[in-house]
């Protein structure tokens, strides 16, 4: 039992110096979750700027198709499945909805899609 708590990193016995495997302040099992937060904040704040720039849709409808990518981001650690749905509906309707202003921008991928 001592094994698996050491690995598990709850494990804090005076045996281990502080600054040893396990004792640091931050999880390593919350670090990916961080990141997964942390990037769906930036999905989230970003995209509603490059759809309404770049495909010219509105405030709200880029707002929406933002929240809608960024969702699935903060649901992958804990419902993966659900989460690649919501992935696979997001990518469907950026591609489906907007149009892009000129020429030049990557459609039907978005810069914040690559992101998601």
């Amino acid at each position: 039992m001592e094994i698996l708590r050491r690995r598990a990193g709850r494990d804090r016995s005076p045996s281990r110096p502080p600054g040893s495997a396990g004792s640091a302040t931050v999880s390593p099992v919350r670090t990916p979750t961080t990141l997964l937060a942390l990037l769906a904040a930036a999905v989230l704040a970003l995209g509603p700027l490059d759809l309404h720039q770049h495909y010219g849709l509105g405030p709200a409808a880029a707002l929406g198709l933002s929240a809608l990518r960024a969702a699935p981001l903060a649901l992958a650690r804990s419902r993966p499945l659900a989460a690649w749905a919501g992935v696979l509906a997001a990518t469907v309707l950026t591609a489906a909805v907007p149009h892009p202003v000129s020429a030049s921008e990557p459609w039907p991928w978005a810069v914040t899609s690559v992101l998601a």
